[in-house]
């Protein structure tokens, strides 16, 4: 507390005392010169009648953000006007990435194809036009297994779907032989390439369906991508995966134009290939476990102010915090928070929560999906778009103001989902910002004790202490706070200590205030009495001691920045004293 003291102390007393003796000075001019003045005159004066007032000063107003006290950066308007007191930090969670995978085709053959036109010659080209479907077409289909594999990281233990970068280029190639001097053109009519049902093409599904005409004599050469593997069930990977399965073509070719002189058509033979480039896989859908850290972390809750910590204290407040995750992770994530208050760097089990959140996925893994939980006592005040977390124990996490709460983070894959990573991100961070706001609107077991000293006494009664047992101070309070306060004085010395050989009255009550802008005004009286003689005389200050309570009429007002409270002291002399002028 800041004081403003009165100047009524030793000079303004000396002054009402020498104006005293210049009265009676004057007055002996008027006696008679007889009168023996050296002999046994009383010169002594009575000041103060039945009690010496003198004013002592008074406070600034003491508003709640003192009361409460709290760095200017914590302690926030809320927009209904209403004070709460805040403290944000984050938690960063790094994930590390998977090491890349890439699937590879090995070599394999596919068989060869000897078409049968049911015919071994044709004819001239004159017998037949060509194009009018008339010209021989035989069935046509071959076989071969593909062997697929891959290095598989420990993380993934079993695939559902694997995406590729980019598509990977299949090659579907035919050398085709003995058609010289006989055959000209063919078309491919309907012909299948039956991929293994767990390949994914470009165009959808595993089969590639070739209509196409071709000169004879050069072959026939195609491609198509393909962009993921699917398995269903999932592909259980140990290590590795080793892919063995057939690739089967099947289908019609037809002779579309012939040499004039037509041929032997039996020697015609179609050679089959197909090879797959390199695999870089991007996405991986499955049960894919990556490591996800267990962080511990410190709110410091330094700043706010001893008085709030003495024994006996109590906030009966409703908190509440804010949680923000950003999850990058295409997978949903459980994330355990447990919250346990530091005091005296001693656990405070009473004070404890745990609570569980479950995340949200990110559509794309890499681009980090935001969901927003209020963890609070209740649901009774909660903002659109949050999801509410109940924490009953909420409100004991600063029953007993900490020095410190520590956040136990524990993010937790899961059951029974499937998840999405992208290999080809090297590191990903899982960022929680969170907000711990206690609103000022106190509840009815609320118990806070501020302490205060009013300093320097000592040169206020070091003209008349020698002359008194007991002294007074008279304290008018106004108050605006919705709480009823107790207001102590503990007497201490010069080292603020407190003081021997005085006692001290009881508490005065300070009566609540409505919350609204007109004070209640309350008074007591601090009372200081020596027990032993003299005692007075260390007397330098008072400790004051302002008890915050709440009862039920005033529970659940909130606290606004306009309410304060402010004291208006004076120091009395019980009963006046008498001064001796030759003591001035």
């Amino acid at each position: 507390m800041i004081y403003r003291y009165g100047y009524l102390r030793r000079e303004a007393l000396a002054l009402l005392c020498c104006g005293v003796a210049v009265c009676l000075v004057t007055a002996t001019g008027c006696v008679d010169h007889r009168y023996d003045l050296k002999g046994d005159l009383d010169l002594s004066v009575g000041v103060g009648g039945k009690e010496l007032t003198i004013p002592v000063g008074e406070t600034e107003k003491i508003t709640l953000e003192k009361l409460i006290g709290s760095d200017e950066d914590d302690l926030t308007v809320m927009p209904d006007g209403t004070y709460a007191l805040l403290k944000r930090d984050d938690v960063q969670m790094d994930v590390a990435g998977i090491v890349p995978v890439t699937f590879r085709t090995h070599p394999f053959a596919l068989s060869e194809i000897r078409p049968d036109f049911g015919t071994g010659v044709l004819p001239p080209s004159g017998s037949g036009t060509p194009g009018t479907g008339e010209l021989p077409a035989a069935p046509i289909a071959s076989r071969g297994d593909v062997k697929i594999s891959a290095d598989i990281p420990d993380e993934v233990k079993s695939v559902g779907r694997v995406t590729f970068s980019a598509p990977v280029e299949a090659r579907v190639v035919f050398d085709v032989s003995g058609v010289s001097g006989v055959v000209n053109r063919m078309r491919f009519e309907n012909l299948r390439v039956t991929f293994p049902p767990y390949i994914v093409l470009a165009g959808g599904g595993h089969e590639l369906v070739i209509n196409d005409e071709f000169a004879a004599a050069g072959g026939y050469v195609c491609s198509v991508g393909i962009t993921a593997m699917v398995f269903d069930p999932l592909l259980v990977t140990d290590g590795t995966v080793q892919l063995d399965d057939p690739v089967e073509l099947s289908g019609s070719l037809r002779i579309t134009d012939i040499a004039p002189g037509g041929g032997d058509l039996t020697g015609v033979v179609l050679q089959p290939a197909l090879t797959i480039g390199d695999m870089q896989v991007k996405l991986v859908e499955g049960h894919v476990e990556p490591e996800l850290p267990h962080v511990q972390q410190w709110l410091g809750l330094q700043d706010i102010p001893a008085f709030l910590r003495e024994a006996g204290t109590v906030l009966d407040v409703n908190p509440y915090i804010n949680l923000g995750v950003a999850n990058p992770l295409g997978m949903q994530v459980d994330v355990f928070l447990g919250l346990m208050p530091m005091v005296g760097n001693q656990e405070n089990p009473a004070g404890s929560s745990n609570v569980a959140m479950r995340v949200r996925e990110a559509g794309t893994p890499g681009g980090a999906v935001l969901s927003v939980f209020r963890i609070a006592k209740d649901a009774s005040v909660m903002p659109d778009g949050y999801m509410f977390v109940e924490a009953p124990n909420l409100p004991a996490l600063i029953r007993t103001v900490p020095d410190s709460i520590l956040l136990d983070v524990q993010p937790a894959l899961v059951p029974g989902t499937l998840q999405r990573v992208d290999l080809t991100v090297p590191a990903y961070q899982i960022r929680i910002d969170y907000e711990l706001c206690v609103p000022m609107t106190f509840g009815p077991q609320l118990s806070i004790l501020y302490r205060d000293t009013v300093d320097n006494l000592a040169k206020d009664i070091r003209d008349f202490v020698d002359k008194v047992q007991e002294i007074k101070i008279l304290a008018t309070v106004d108050n605006t706070v919705p709480l009823t306060l107790q207001a102590a004085a503990i007497a201490v010395d010069g080292q603020k200590q407190p003081l021997q050989g005085v006692e001290v009255s009881a508490p005065g009550t300070i009566a609540p205030g409505d919350g609204g802008d007109t004070p209640v005004s309350s008074s007591f009286d601090v009372v200081i009495r020596e027990t032993q003689a003299g005692a007075l005389a260390r007397l330098d200050g008072l400790i004051l001691e302002i008890t915050a309570g709440n009862n039920e009429a005033s529970a659940g007002i909130p606290a606004t920045p306009r309410q304060y409270v402010q004291v208006r002291m004076k120091l009395r002399v019980p009963g006046g004293l008498i001064m001796d002028l030759d003591d001035l």
